[in-house]
């Protein structure tokens, strides 16, 4: 085409070719991460002020059996999904027509052995603590509410690129339960709490598996024995990694209940929870990271760099906010066995930061093919954290559990780092 005065700027001429670059296309690449963010912020802040109400409506004691409660199930579902869910987003990434055979698979290995291992933390949980008849109640009933979350369909909806399906069910079911405790329809004890945590992690399983359903039908719900034989393989270092990653902040907890009393774990149990909640947060930032760090040599990049930096940046500073809000709500809000455990708060609250760099560089270690140094940094953060709680906890209690949790995440981020200062001049 010859240049003319009356030409049309390049923007217009790429709306006249179907196949050019629309010029509001960027925008719309934007608007489904910026939903996904803003479902997944009203979620979360509904999930933290429902925490953050009940820690203000129970007694220290109730909360500290909820909170110990909380964090076994959190490890149950981890056992129970058998490490299969990185392998489902990536074989029906691949191969979108093969949902049937992939969902019927996945609940056909997670249905028994789930119900089998939230059996085993409940009967486990149970020789190991002292429980009252309510607290065993309640033990019950999350442990029901945990093997409806082994099957959820998170990562099938993840691998047709449907997220912000899932994310709609998770805010729905959490502003719903944030709105039952406020008007008083769910009575602030333990075993009813118990109850209502089994009934909305139940509720949001399957409300997500009837949108996959509906998103993805028909389906040929079926098991796929040459799926079960390659997932056999690759699923047991995955599960390593997933146990031993969350082992210090779950593992706290527990340690804290074992060797002090439910109101003393209150303080942890709250602090437990504050750092599940901003893991999950600096994943979904991870989430973004990944497809940027997608080989060796983007590790190397500068504009890379920066772009992770500024995110690691906005991260601090809502780390930050957080600390200062949760600092003045335990002064103001909260009865005086809070107060004699606000360190544990800031320890776990530094276990999460450490948390979210080791995931950040776990991304760059499988950029630069570096795998197995993620596993064996977090098997020696957990060493780290077993032995310093079991050292500390005795005298200090959940003090004591926090700081095996900030040494041993923070071990896990300085081996990370370590690697890739090592591997880096050697990508050359």
């Amino acid at each position: 085409m010859n240049e003319c005065d009356d030409e049309p700027p390049e923007a217009a001429r790429s709306v006249e070719v179907g196949t050019a670059r629309l010029p509001w296309q960027p925008l719309t690449r934007l608007a489904k991460p910026s939903a996904v963010m803003a479902l997944l912020a009203v979620g979360q802040g509904a999930a933290l002020l429902s925490l953050l109400l009940i820690s203000h409506r129970c007694s220290a004691e109730v909360f500290g059996q909820l909170t110990t409660g909380l964090a076994i199930q959190n490890y149950v579902v981890l056992a129970g999904t058998l490490g299969l869910r990185t392998l489902v987003v990536r074989d029906l990434a691949r191969t979108p027509d093969a949902a049937g055979a992939v969902w019927g698979t996945l609940w056909s290995l997670t249905a028994l052995p789930g119900a089998l291992i939230a059996c085993c933390g409940y009967l486990i949980s149970g020789l190991l603590l002292e429980r009252t008849p309510a607290e065993d109640q309640m033990s019950l009933y999350l442990s029901c509410g945990a093997w409806c979350s082994m099957m959820s369909v998170v990562p099938l909806l993840d691998s047709l690129n449907k997220q912000i399906h899932a994310m709609v069910v998770v805010a729905l079911t959490e502003v719903v339960f944030l709105a039952l405790l406020q008007t008083g329809r769910i009575p602030f004890r333990v075993d009813t709490l118990g109850l209502a945590f089994a009934l909305k992690w139940a509720a949001a399983s399957w409300l997500q598996a009837a949108v996959f359903y509906w998103l993805a039908k028909p389906i040929d719900w079926h098991f796929s024995p040459r799926l079960f034989r390659r997932w056999r393989v690759a699923a047991a270092p995955l599960l390593a990694t997933s146990l031993l990653m969350n082992l210090p902040i779950s593992g706290a907890v527990v340690l804290a209940r074992f060797f002090q009393s439910a109101a003393d774990t209150a303080a942890i149990g709250l602090a437990g929870q504050l750092a599940g909640a901003v893991i999950l947060l600096g994943g979904v930032g991870v989430r973004f990271i990944q497809p940027v760090w997608r080989d060796r040599q983007s590790l190397k990049d500068p504009l890379t760099f920066r772009r992770v930096l500024a995110m690691g940046a906005v991260g601090g500073a809502g780390w930050f906010t957080l600390i200062i809000a949760i600092t003045v709500f335990t002064w103001t809000a909260l009865p005086i066995e809070y107060l004699r455990g606000i360190g544990s708060i800031y320890l776990c609250l530094l276990a999460a930061a450490f948390g979210v760099v080791a995931r950040v560089l776990w991304i760059a270690l499988v950029a630069a093919e570096r795998e197995v140094r993620v596993l064996w940094a977090y098997g020696f953060g957990g060493i780290v954290f077993v032995a310093v709680s079991l050292l500390l906890a005795p005298w200090l209690g959940g003090v004591g559990c926090a700081m095996g949790a900030a040494a041993g995440t923070g071990c896990t981020a300085w081996m990370m780092w370590h690697a890739i200062r090592f591997v880096l001049p050697r990508l050359d």
